[in-house]
């Protein structure tokens, strides 16, 4: 009888041990709907809404799943609002990431559909370095890196290709 209970005994620590040096990352927060206000200086520069929010106790960020939108803001105007499948919000970095099927839509009329986009916090400045089209009310551009202005105002496209109205 000592002899199995002292078995149970190294079995069941053996387990906790296992659990104890696990890698997997444990959710500390899971939301539903959620809507996250992140500010600059005290002013409010991003309004970030999704379906589902996820952070661990590995990671840095805050990862955003489904219907994901990103409403910008400049000097309490509303400058774009991006729609994409997922992003990341890293508060340390003070940066967003998103993910698939990137829609920007600027308040002049521009757009901006792309895989892969990131925004900065601290320098205002949207950039994707995968491929891209950028449409304006007189141009249809594609190309394979794009930096801007969160309106889509002032841009930077490589290897442009496309329509340019100069009319």
């Amino acid at each position: 009888m000592k002899l199995v209970i002292i078995a149970l005994f190294l079995i069941s620590c053996s387990e906790i041990r296992e659990v104890k040096n696990s890698n997997t990352p444990i959710n500390v927060q899971e939301s539903s709907s959620v809507e996250i206000t992140i500010t600059n200086k005290g002013e409010t520069s991003s309004l970030v809404k999704s379906d589902l929010l996820i952070q661990n106790d590995k990671e840095s960020f805050m990862r955003l799943n489904g219907n994901v939108q990103i409403i910008l803001f400049e000097n309490k105007n509303l400058s774009s609002i991006t729609s994409c499948d997922s992003a990341f919000v890293d508060q340390e970095k003070n940066i967003i990431k998103a993910f698939g099927n990137i829609q920007v839509k600027g308040i002049e009329e521009k757009f901006l559909f792309c895989q892969t986009m990131e925004w900065n916090n601290d320098s205002n400045k949207i950039i994707s370095d995968s491929d891209v089209l950028f449409i304006t009310s007189k141009d249809t551009l594609y190309g394979n890196y794009f930096e801007s202005d969160i309106d889509l105002s002032n841009w930077i496209l490589r290897n442009p290709k496309g329509v340019i109205n100069n009319e």
